[in-house]
């Protein structure tokens, strides 16, 4: 079964814009940098490059992680759409590589059909699972 976790903010588009570490998401010393490469604000789509200093003090990427938030319950019809900008991403930025990718979906709360859709989904071994977070 598909793992929720909880957010304690209720906003949590506009805290992670301004604060990519402010949810529960990411932890500075795991993710390191996070840079915001593109953002919708009418679509609440994030996505972050995560990137390190190498032993040269260089950047590098470390993988993308695409966010959406979700102001109430999240539906199928949310879902897909935000599989379909995770199909576009993953070609775009990771050459077409899933597991280059986390998908991140944070809603008041999932419908049942999400549910049992993101368990199938996330059965899947050539991409990443896609995590589920809640907020208010």
């Amino acid at each position: 079964m598909v793992m929720i976790e909880k957010i304690f903010i209720g906003h949590p588009y506009d805290s992670i814009c301004r604060d990519p570490y402010s949810l529960s998401i990411f932890e500075k010393k795991i993710n390191g940098m996070l840079t915001i490469i593109e953002r919708d604000d009418t679509r609440k789509l994030i996505l972050f490059n995560k990137g390190f200093l190498d032993l040269e003090s260089r950047d590098k990427s470390a993988g993308y992680c695409l966010v959406k938030c979700i102001e109430g319950v999240c539906n199928i019809d949310s879902v897909e759409e935000f599989r379909r900008k995770l199909e576009e991403i993953t070609k775009k930025y990771a050459n077409g590589n899933y597991m280059g990718v986390d998908p991140v979906l944070v809603a008041k709360a999932f419908s049942q059909d999400v549910l049992t859709f993101i368990d199938s989904y996330n059965s899947l071994q050539k991409r990443k699972p896609m995590r589920l977070y809640t907020f208010g």
